[in-house]
């Protein structure tokens, strides 16, 4: 298994964290880990500088008809103390929070002002459930379980799963 940071698939948000990557590298990344059999993971962040309703769903659109992605791993973005994102929306005064226990994936703790926080959580549990419950993602994950350790591990999976949205 291989894990990609694609964060999303708007250029221009891209551009504003400084991934110095495009959405065809990635795709190509993508395709040529799926050419050498390896199961793909996506990380997708919502909320990152830039990021409108639109380039949120578009990136949910994307994450969902690729058929080449098989597991997502979904979050809201966190300006972490001393990132440049952090140092960022101190300037802008996008903080919302100064609560330390509120700083984590789950928990869109800025305003940038492009988006409203409620949306960038939105969006994001928008986009596992549309991942991981649509037929064809079930039918995939199902097809892997052949053992009793597997079931046991798909059991405890699904109710961590339930817990994220």
């Amino acid at each position: 298994m291989i894990g990609y940071g694609i964060e999303s698939i708007n250029q221009q948000i891209l551009n504003n964290v400084n991934k110095n990557t495009s959405l065809s590298q990635i795709e190509e990344a993508i395709s040529l880990s799926k050419t050498a059999d390896l199961e793909v993971t996506a990380h997708i962040i919502f909320g990152l500088p830039g990021e409108t309703m639109q380039t949120g769903l578009n990136t949910i659109n994307w994450l969902i008809n690729t058929n080449n992605i098989d597991f997502a791993q979904i979050y809201c973005a966190v300006p972490w103390p001393s990132t440049a994102l952090y140092k960022l929306a101190k300037e802008k005064g996008w903080l919302t929070t100064q609560n330390w226990k509120l700083y984590e994936q789950n928990n869109y703790i800025m305003d940038i002002g492009s988006i409203a926080p409620k949306q960038v959580e939105y969006l994001r549990s928008r986009a596992i459930i549309r991942f991981y419950l649509s037929p064809r993602r079930i039918v995939r994950i199902l097809k892997k379980i052949n053992s009793l350790k597997k079931i046991r591990m798909f059991t405890k999976t699904f109710f961590e799963f339930l817990g994220w949205i």
